[in-house]
C-alpha cells in the first residue's frame, strides 16, 4: 500500500472484508491521517473490533458488521482496499458497481486476488488452490477479467501487477480509480 500514491494524502480507507482488522490496524499504524473502517460479516466485525481495541485505535476505526451483496458499506472513501473477496460475492459486476458508488470521485480501489493464467504454466501456478472454489461456483476470473470488469463498472487508470510470490498462489492486485465527473 505505501506505493500507492493516495495512501499519503487519503484521510478514509474502507477494509472491504477486512477479516480481523489487522490490515486495517496495520495501515492505520503506517499512515497516521487515516481513519478506516473495516467491513465483514457481524461476527467477524466483532473480532475486528476486539482487535481495534486492543490497538488503541477506537478513535480512528470502527467496524460494519453485514453481508456485502445487500448491506451499506458506507461512502466518500478515498482509498478502498479489498482482498480475495470477489471470489465469494454472488455478482461480482454488482459488487463492483457498489464500490465505485462508495468512493468519493478520484477515490482509488486498491483489490487483490487470483487470475488463472493463459498459459497451462500460470495456470497451474493458481489451479492446486483455486479449483475447489471454481468448483463450488466461486468466481475465479481468467487473466485480464477483472481489469476488464473494472473498465466496465466506470473505473479509470485501471493498473495491475502480478505477485508470484505469494506463498499459495499468485495473485493479482490491482488498482483502479473512480472516475472524477
Amino acid at each position: 500500500m505505501a506505493r500507492v500514491p493516495a495512501m499519503n494524502t487519503a484521510t478514509r480507507l474502507l477494509d472491504l472484508g477486512g477479516g480481523p482488522g489487522w490490515v486495517a490496524i496495520a495501515l492505520a499504524n503506517d499512515f497516521p491521517q487515516l481513519n478506516a473502517v473495516v467491513f465483514d460479516l457481524p461476527e467477524t466485525a466483532e473480532v475486528a473490533q476486539e482487535n481495534i481495541t486492543a490497538a488503541g485505535l477506537d478513535d480512528r476505526l470502527s467496524v460494519i458488521g453485514g453481508d456485502l451483496a445487500i448491506d451499506d458499506i458506507g461512502t466518500g472513501y478515498d482509498v478502498i482496499w479489498c482482498a480475495s473477496v470477489l471470489h465469494f460475492v454472488p455478482d461480482v459486476a454488482a459488487t463492483l458497481r457498489r464500490i465505485h458508488a462508495a468512493l468519493r470521485p478520484g477515490g482509488v480501489l486498491v483489490c487483490a486476488q487470483a487470475e488463472v493464467g493463459a498459459t497451462p504454466q500460470e495456470a497451474a501456478a493458481v489451479l492446486p488452490y483455486y479449483l475447489s472454489m471454481m468448483m463450488l461456483g466461486r468466481h475465479v476470473t481468467a487473466a485480464g477479467e477483472m481489469a476488464q470488469a473494472l473498465r466496465d463498472t466506470g473505473f479509470t487508470n485501471v493498473d495491475s501487477v502480478v505477485a508470484n510470490d505469494f506463498p499459495m498462489a499468485p495473485l493479482t492486485g490491482w488498482t483502479a480509480t473512480c472516475a472524477v465527473p
